[in-house]
């Protein structure tokens, strides 16, 4: 089956991280591509599965708020985070996770490996080690990359994560050299 030159390899990788313009006003690192994160999965020749921005799509590319940066990046994530868990429906949310995991299901069923699942943190719904809460940068985990977690531990499938950041490049890079065994 698939006897083609595919590498049978995916990564599940954050949408900012290949669309910068899609972050909240003001916290774009890069015009395009987080650059360096950017380049290294695309060297190590593995397919790209891009995850929508639950943010843009629930709350819109203003998040409701357009200079709501004023207030601080990890403030205005906290409110991002309230709106979300307050005014999106949890069927709304579910679906945006159903649409991940059926994918990462159809690949496994065929045999692909899913190397990993790259968030952003810091943010309040892909954060991996950090996110936001009252305000400040804490240990956790943002509201979408927890609901995947939860899916994938319900159906017995192990996937590893990490988290990058944008103000981090060289440490994004190492954390994910290491997820994808590159030295």
């Amino acid at each position: 089956m698939f006897p083609d030159v595919r590498g049978r390899k995916i990564l599940i990788v954050a949408h900012c991280i290949f669309n910068q313009n899609a972050v909240m006003n003001s916290v774009a690192s890069y015009p395009g591509t987080m650059e360096k994160v950017a380049n290294l999965i695309m060297d190590a020749k593995i397919g790209i599965l891009q995850m929508p921005c639950l943010e843009m799509n629930t709350l819109g590319l203003d998040r409701g708020k357009i200079e709501g940066y004023k207030d601080g990046i990890t403030v205005e994530n906290t409110r991002i985070r309230g709106a979300l868990e307050e005014n999106i429906p949890d069927k709304i949310m579910n679906d945006f996770v159903n649409y991940i995991i059926l994918q990462i299901k159809e690949y496994m069923r065929y045999g692909f490996t899913i190397v990993g699942i790259v968030g952003i943190n810091r943010s309040p719904t892909c954060g991996v080690n950090t996110t936001s809460a009252n305000g400040v940068e804490v240990e956790g985990e943002g509201i979408f990359i927890q609901k995947i977690k939860r899916e994938l531990k319900n159906l017995n499938i192990e996937i590893p994560f990490v988290g990058v950041k944008g103000s981090e490049p060289e440490k994004s890079v190492a954390d994910l050299k290491a997820l994808l065994g590159m030295k």
